[in-house]
């Protein structure tokens, strides 16, 4: 049995906290939103494709990787286009098929980025 002040403290049903938590949502520490993965924020440069590519173990690219650069001739090949797809789905939570990624998508880390900017919701 609950204290007579305890259940004045707390919410009559869920749609009461849940209504509580959103208006108590401008109390929450300033670095949350900073814990969202940056493609979620904003539009990925190409150089961040770059980087991207590299920590998602899809290519290995260099650090001075053109950003122009054939992402086919750098080894992107089918096995990596399997690996894209699934990174891509993780990261943006969408379905895609692999008639998705046109070979003008794949050309460059430039294309990619302009690809990745149409999947943010």
């Amino acid at each position: 049995m609950q204290h007579a002040s305890q259940a004045e403290n707390q919410p009559a049903n869920k749609h009461a906290f849940f209504h509580y938590f959103l208006l108590m949502g401008s109390l929450l520490p300033a670095n949350f939103c900073a814990r969202m993965p940056d493609s979620k924020k904003k539009i990925l440069t190409p150089t961040e494709v770059i980087d991207w590519l590299n920590d998602e173990d899809i290519l290995e690219l260099d650090w001075d990787f053109p950003e122009q650069g054939s992402l086919a001739g750098a080894g992107l090949d089918a096995a990596a286009i399997a690996k894209l797809l699934v990174a891509l789905e993780d990261l943006y939570h969408v379905e895609l098929e692999t008639k998705d990624l046109t070979d003008k998508i794949l050309k460059s880390p430039t294309s990619l980025a302009a690809y990745m900017g149409t999947l943010i919701s």
